[in-house]
């Protein structure tokens, strides 16, 4: 399919560097005013001149395998970090470790895929790669406590939750934060940034109001994914956030101690004391997102172990500015010559290098472009409406969705339709390319760049291109 200039060229901005390295080490400022083909010139560079080959069909591959960590920003197959993933025959895991289907995978899931080397497609400026396998969790399963539509803000199982305008919500949250309800179990996947706060990317409702203090609707245990800020071994407790666990009746108990990452699950009803009854405990392993534990291959190295790799996420252990953790996992950026000013506990960030015996040794560290933006859903909107004029490029880079596949239901009169789950509006505005508004229909294959609605589920088209 053709594509036009301007969507060739956001194709192009820097937030797809952000994960996984393997073809760009020189490209940061690729959009700070350098002509685009330029800078596409030296990502081809970079990825043959790193021991990789011409593939076919225009394509340069990188050598190796690829790891890639971050959230489902469209489909077609999943568009993770900027890279597309073709996952007909990946193997999806859940944090249980349970095989799950590609359908489970939704917009805003925090994931980890295992995949082949990635091919630069010089035609179109796109990255693909064939996913092996992809790992999914949430960070928190819990009732609401309390609701802030003001802040953006909201506290579950003694964790407070951030919303952005890049939230995703699932469809029975139409309205985003203003549809949350104290009682409601809901799902947050997300990124932890520190101190028991996490900035959400998903949030699905797992349970409507209940009443948390007198008993719940549901059997199955509340989870949370966090970093212990204390444990008492005499007493058989700790704390995450603000949430004090009992681990009495743990049978098998990880080694604690604050500052490790782990997952619990919890007993539905405080005890007592006021404290979680814990019911598993289990380390959360640093090179993995939401805690889904990567499996050795024999000799004591992650999978993962000598791949490229890029994560997103929130620092949460700064030794100084070349040796922290982001997420739990360690960052070497000893060998980056550039440094970005602002490195501290807390701060967003996207590292892109390899994996080296489960270190991620960084060529390029930038700091995440939304990491600034905490606010609520409608402020941050408005916000960017005003600088943008209503563009998807007023709305920034990270705030992008594309959606690639054929259209599964179709609504003329309320001008919708549906991909793989996911509900396109598209309006008078939208641009169309290789065809018109008279070729959406069941069955035709479009792709679409857009931008989250602020309702916080559906996807407002920008462009519209046909592939038939």
């Amino acid at each position: 399919m053709a594509l036009t200039p301007s969507r060739r060229a956001r194709r192009r901005c820097p937030w797809l560097l952000l994960a996984v390295v393997t073809l760009i080490a020189a490209s940061a400022a690729a959009c700070g005013g350098e002509a685009a083909d330029d800078v596409e010139g030296r990502r081809a560079q970079a990825v043959t001149g790193a021991g990789g080959s011409t593939g076919p069909s225009g394509t340069a591959e990188v050598a190796g395998a690829t790891f890639s960590s971050g959230a489902i920003t469209g489909f077609g197959s999943i568009i993770v970090n900027g890279v597309r993933f073709d996952d007909d025959r990946a193997r999806v895991v859940a944090a249980d470790g349970q095989v799950r289907s590609r359908d489970e995978l939704k917009l805003g899931m925090i994931v980890a895929v295992d995949a082949s080397p990635i091919a630069l497609e010089a035609a179109t400026g796109e990255r693909r790669a064939t996913a092996t396998e992809i790992r999914y969790a949430s960070e928190i399963k819990g009732p609401v406590d309390v609701v802030d539509p003001t802040t953006g803000q909201f506290a579950l199982l003694g964790q407070l939750v951030q919303v952005t305008a890049s939230t995703v919500f699932d469809p029975s949250l139409s309205g985003g934060i203003t549809a949350l309800v104290p009682g409601q179990v809901l799902e947050v996947h997300g990124h932890y940034v520190g101190e028991g706060r996490y900035r959400a990317t998903r949030i699905d409702l797992v349970e409507g109001r209940e009443d948390v203090s007198g008993g719940s609707q549901g059997t199955a245990p509340y989870e949370l994914r966090g970093q212990v800020s204390a444990v008492d071994p005499a007493a058989l407790t700790l704390r995450i956030g603000g949430a004090n666990i009992d681990y009495s009746q743990v049978a098998a108990v990880p080694p604690l101690a604050a500052g490790d990452f782990i997952r619990a699950d919890l007993a539905r009803l405080r005890n007592a004391a006021g404290y979680w009854p814990a019911l598993r405990l289990a380390a959360a392993s640093p090179v993995s997102t939401g805690g889904v534990d990567r499996r050795s291959d024999g000799a004591g190295r992650g999978r993962g172990d000598g791949s490229e790799a890029g994560i997103e996420g929130h620092i949460t252990v700064f030794e100084s500015p070349i040796s922290f953790s982001v997420n739990g996992v360690r960052i070497d950026a000893s060998q980056v010559g550039d440094l970005p000013a602002g490195l501290a506990h807390g701060v967003g960030v996207e590292v892109e290098g390899r994996l080296v015996d489960a270190v991620l040794i960084a060529r390029e560290v930038e700091l995440d472009d939304e990491d600034g933006d905490d606010r609520g859903r409608e402020s941050g909107r408005e916000s960017g409406r005003e600088r943008g004029n209503g563009s998807n490029e007023g709305q920034g880079s990270r705030r992008g969705i594309e959606i690639e596949g054929r259209i599964d239901t179709h609504d003329p009169a309320g001008r919708t339709f549906v991909i793989r789950g996911v509900t396109i509006r598209y309006g008078a505005t939208v641009r169309y390319d290789d065809g018109s508004e008279a070729g959406l229909r069941p069955g035709a294959r479009v792709e679409v760049e857009g931008r989250l609605a602020p309702d916080g589920v559906t996807v407002e088209a920008i462009e519209i291109g046909f592939d038939d």
